[in-house]
């Protein structure tokens, strides 16, 4: 089928269905054109303000699991900064959650879009670089290179380049387990 919302223009295949514990789906969705305004009201975590293109796929699992794989994504943020790539992420059960083969490139992307997406966000401006992640919420392993302009110190530049394990809010906010740093430019302001 076609769907076409004000500022998206999509094909989609696939199945809802309910067996009286809510509904499950498989579904796969190509996106000529995007807007997440459009798609607020199903997922409250989208984070308002992005359009783009790509390739999504949404499958329940049961138990409470839902995986989701996106390819070829080209999101562009309102207030200016884009991300491309690719990633997966399985929801649930409960507030658990993973990323499956995250693999992304930012480029001036405030981080503040991220709101929605983890519990907290521990800083404030915008960021440049590669990150991929994959594993559990509470021992990701990532590589990064980044460079963070911060809005909270006159958006003075720090660079980072490293890999290792963060856990996201288990215990506290974001923390980073067994991280080597390869390269750092750290801004003092």
């Amino acid at each position: 089928g076609r769907a076409e919302l004000p500022g998206t223009r999509s094909t989609m295949r696939g199945r809802m269905w309910d067996l009286g514990a809510g509904p499950l789906v498989d579904l796969s969705f190509q996106a000529e054109a995007f807007a997440s305004r459009d798609l607020s009201a199903m997922f409250g975590w989208l984070p308002p303000g992005l359009s783009g293109r790509g390739a999504l796929s949404v499958r329940s699992e049961g138990n409470g699991v839902l995986r989701v794989h996106a390819e070829g994504l080209d999101l562009a943020a309102e207030n200016g900064g884009d991300v491309r790539g690719s990633f997966g992420a399985r929801a649930g059960p409960g507030r658990d959650w993973a990323t499956e083969g995250l693999d992304v490139t930012m480029r001036d992307f405030d981080v503040s879009y991220l709101r929605g997406l983890l519990d907290t966000v521990p800083v404030d401006g915008r960021l440049t670089g590669r990150t991929r992640m994959d594993g559990p919420r509470a021992a990701t392993q990532a590589r990064i290179d980044w460079v963070f302009h911060d809005r909270r110190a006159d958006s003075a530049e720090t660079a980072i380049r490293g890999s290792g394990v963060i856990a996201f809010g288990v215990p506290g906010d974001i923390v980073f387990r067994k991280f080597t740093v390869d390269s750092a430019r750290v801004a003092l302001a």
